[in-house]
């Protein structure tokens, strides 16, 4: 089971607060929306969190509620995950390490291609710049 809260800002008095105006529940193949429903849109498709394909609320209810923070996500009206009893796992240390950027060499001057420069900075860069 899931719950989703859709927020939105209100302004009053030099202060933001968010108000939930849709909860959104949604166990196996059964969907309960409590609130503006108007502001819910069964029939738009979201990014699945667990396979990055386009899914469909008829397609997998629960992990269409669960992804719906990657369509409603605007600075002022967003989607939530209040309560999840199947979470996705954390990323770990060693994939976090694994996922870092490489440390890039740029090849010495006697490395460096024919035709390119390399007095003013790298060989590669300014091969990207187009700097010749």
């Amino acid at each position: 089971m899931v719950s989703i809260e859709l927020r939105t800002q209100s302004v009053e008095s030099n202060s933001v607060e968010w108000e939930t105006i849709v909860l959104l529940l949604a166990d196996g193949g059964h969907i309960e929306v409590e609130g503006d429903a108007a502001s819910l849109d069964l029939s738009v498709p979201v990014i699945s969190v667990t396979s990055g394909s386009r899914l469909y609320c008829e397609d997998d209810p629960e992990e269409w509620a669960r992804s719906l923070p990657t369509v409603y996500h605007a600075p002022d009206f967003m989607g939530v995950v209040v309560d999840d009893t199947d979470p996705l796992p954390r990323a770990s240390a060693s994939v976090s390490t694994c996922l870092s950027p490489r440390r890039r060499t740029v090849p010495a001057r006697s490395d460096a291609a024919p035709g390119w420069r390399t007095r003013r900075g790298s060989a590669i860069a300014e091969h990207a710049t187009g700097m010749r």
